[in-house]
């Protein structure tokens, strides 16, 4: 994919219009393997954008499972953000860690997207 569209382009509004993102959802306890997934990045391509999601919140099922039913802790995403620039590469949108709460559906309400 990037071979075909290379790297994001943002226009004047700061919106993407062309281009490759990679966004990584980082979880509890590396279950999302992010220093695999990182190191397979860096290896393919340091240009290729990534956004670094820290927006993880346990729901449903989730909340049965030991590994994931806790919310990310900043010390787990901030070891992602550390690797990643260790590892050299060019762009990373980091979030900030009250995401998890900012784009989280409200489904008790009539419309639950409508704060998003």
């Amino acid at each position: 994919m990037f071979g075909q569209v290379g790297p994001l382009r943002i226009d004047e509004k700061g919106l993407a219009y062309r281009g490759l993102l990679i966004r990584h959802l980082v979880l509890p306890q590396d279950q999302s393997a992010s220093g695999e997934v990182l190191r397979a990045l860096a290896s393919f391509s340091l240009r290729i954008p990534l956004s670094l999601m820290a927006q993880y919140r346990p729901c449903y099922k989730a909340l049965q499972v030991p590994e994931i039913n806790r919310p990310l802790r900043a010390e787990e995403y901030q070891q992602v953000v550390a690797l990643g620039i260790r590892l050299g590469l060019d762009e990373i949108f980091i979030q900030e860690l009250e995401s998890a709460e900012i784009y989280s559906p409200d489904f008790a309400s009539e419309d639950p997207f409508q704060h998003l």
